[in-house]
């Protein structure tokens, strides 16, 4: 595998894409909803991890300037964030940059031939089949390894797992493992997240299970 699909799929918001997909069928797991929610949590818990956004009293705020570089994708979701007056809370940021991240996720993983998009003339939906069977399922056979074996896991990969449930998924990191024993393992790599990042998870699961999301105000975005 070349260091650009590495890259591309260690995104944590690319690692739920995949995961969140048959690769052989191309077909999502959950609903468009339930997707953007899961991208949008992934990439605000990237961001919260490499320092450029933090948690303020249930908001999302910008963080240090001399955080880590960036790629397109946090590049588009930062800029979002700093040019609004004023902080706004997870869910209306699940509800104005959903569509655009997801579409930016998918991009990304075609670009570097990983994914295709399919479309049907009876579907709407598209579908994304993997063109690279081993880099698309790579992320979900690493994270059922890491259910089963929490004490394995790092907190990335702990924080995709708590999203993955929080939009009512968990069922897709099974694999051969009991349903007990899944949820023992979800609920021990959750223990590892940083009070920022259990905010972020729960305010993601609050806004899935109220089937849905703010209007999306009329937010200063860039087109990414």
């Amino acid at each position: 595998m070349t260091a650009e699909k590495i890259r591309a799929q260690d995104k944590l918001a690319a690692r739920l894409f995949l995961i969140l997909h048959d690769p052989f069928s191309g077909r999502c797991a959950v609903s468009p909803m339930a997707l953007r929610c899961a991208l949008v949590g992934a990439e605000l818990a990237e961001l919260i991890l490499n320092r450029r956004v933090a948690m303020a009293n249930d908001l999302i705020v910008p963080g240090e300037a001399s955080a880590p570089g960036t790629d397109a994708l946090s590049a588009f979701v930062v800029g979002a964030i700093t040019r609004q007056p004023e902080p706004y809370p997870v869910p209306v940021w699940l509800a104005a940059i959903g569509d655009a991240v997801a579409e930016l996720v998918a991009a990304r993983l075609m670009e570097v031939g990983i994914l295709v998009r399919t479309r049907s003339l009876i579907r709407r939906r598209g579908r994304f089949p993997a063109i690279n069977l081993l880099a698309a399922a790579g992320p979900r056979v690493r994270l059922e390894y890491m259910v089963r074996t929490p004490d394995d896991a790092d907190v990335a990969s702990a924080t995709c797992a708590a999203l993955i449930d929080a939009v009512g998924a968990g069922r897709v990191l099974q694999g051969e493992t009991s349903r007990r024993d899944l949820r023992r393992g979800l609920a021990a790599m959750t223990v590892m997240l940083s009070a920022d990042l259990r905010s972020l998870v729960t305010s993601v699961e609050v806004a899935h299970a109220s089937g849905a999301l703010p209007p999306s105000l009329r937010l200063h975005l860039r087109s990414p």
